[in-house]
């Protein structure tokens, strides 16, 4: 709710009504999805979030500042299942697909690649 909330009062741009986020959501599963970020991307910038059925918030990141700044950062990013499972299939399961203790794991054996320096 809290996570929710802070999105909703931040000034992430996003499709402004129910209706064009289910559009741009049915678009990316159906359609091509690079296409479709490109063109979101274009509207609303590197960075814009769209609420999967006005309820899940999907965060887009592609400005390469804010992806450093989240790789190289000592908070925690919570991933969400969605993420974890979809991308594990793709990654494997380790330091991009991770939590808690195997999250912490896989970063202090990788952390020396994703120091400020290095990133």
């Amino acid at each position: 709710y809290n996570y929710r909330c802070s999105l909703l009062e931040s000034n992430i741009p996003a499709p402004s009504t129910f209706l064009e986020n289910v559009q741009y959501t049915n678009r990316l599963f159906t359609d091509n999805f690079i296409q479709t970020v490109q063109e979101l991307m274009e509207k609303y910038g590197r960075i814009f979030v769209l609420w999967i059925g006005g309820v899940f918030p999907l965060v887009f990141v592609m400005d390469v500042d804010a992806i450093r700044e989240i790789l190289a950062s000592s908070l925690i990013f919570e991933k969400g299942t969605d993420y974890t499972v979809k991308f594990a299939t793709l990654f494997g399961e380790g330091l991009v697909t991770s939590n808690g203790e195997t999250h912490k794991k896989s970063r202090s054996i990788l952390g020396k690649f994703f120091s400020r320096k290095a990133v």
